[in-house]
């Protein structure tokens, strides 16, 4: 999640926060309620299998989270109308909340043989309201002391690249420790700068350039790691758990 967060605040670079607001419901809907329909649906086809529902359940809770990234592989090279394909990346933004919710529901419930639809709706709101509230305040102080930086020192620059990398660990880390929602935070933070960065963005033009490069090259190397992460943990669930771990390894 240390590699995903950041992503996740990289790539909200590019999202301008008013288009956010305009499209609330819709989001609202797609991210949570079609979170919530998937993993109902996914749980009872997974059942067919003969899998215990309690099980089948986190199953398909886990699979309906969905970030930016896919939203851009699974539509490369197709033509997807610009209003669905901003909806669904903005969609993205919000959606892991719900899902990460979801699994611990369902894992409590295969835990003590019950669903608590109270406790669940609370946690959820916990979550995520908090994750709101922390990642706009920790982005208002980082903007700040970044802008009260470039004010005392203009030649400041690499200070406030190095601050700018280090943001989304830091607002990951302080949400989770307060046991919130930390990829709702890292969301709201980088709408935020990416609000402040295209008001200031012709205060300082070079810096602005030298932003986005860095951007795109940062954007490329966690993507490439998370999947290069992933295809080691799937030889290693492969090799270990199936193969090595099962006398009946076909």
């Amino acid at each position: 999640m240390y590699i995903v967060a950041p992503l996740i605040y990289f790539e909200r670079q590019s999202t301008r926060i008013n288009l956010i607001a305009k499209r609330l419901r819709q989001i609202f809907e797609t991210a949570v309620l079609l979170v919530i329909v998937g993993t109902i649906f996914a749980g009872f086809t997974v059942s067919l299998l003969e899998i215990p529902l309690a099980l089948a359940f986190p199953m398909g809770a886990l699979s309906t989270p969905t970030d930016a990234t896919a939203t851009e592989s699974v539509s490369e090279g197709l033509i997807v109308p610009e209003r669905q394909e901003n909806l669904l990346k903005m969609e993205s933004l919000f959606n892991d909340a719900s899902g990460i919710i979801l699994v611990t529901a369902m894992a409590l419930w295969m835990k003590n043989g019950q669903f608590n639809y109270q406790q669940t709706f609370f946690d959820f709101l916990r979550s995520a309201g908090g994750g709101i509230i922390i990642g706009i305040l920790a982005a208002l102080v980082m903007i700040s002391f970044r802008q009260f930086l470039g004010r005392i020192n203009h030649d400041a620059y690499n200070a406030q690249i190095l601050l700018f990398v280090s943001t989304p660990f830091f607002i990951y880390f302080i949400a989770e420790e307060l046991e919130v929602s930390g990829i709702i935070a890292v969301v709201c933070a980088g709408l935020m700068q990416n609000s402040e960065s295209v008001r200031s963005r012709f205060i300082t033009p070079c810096q602005f350039h030298n932003g986005l490069v860095l951007l795109k090259l940062i954007r490329e190397f966690l993507n490439n790691t998370v999947f290069v992460i992933l295809g080691v943990l799937v030889v290693r669930i492969i090799r270990d758990d199936l193969i090595i771990g099962n006398t009946n390894s076909q």
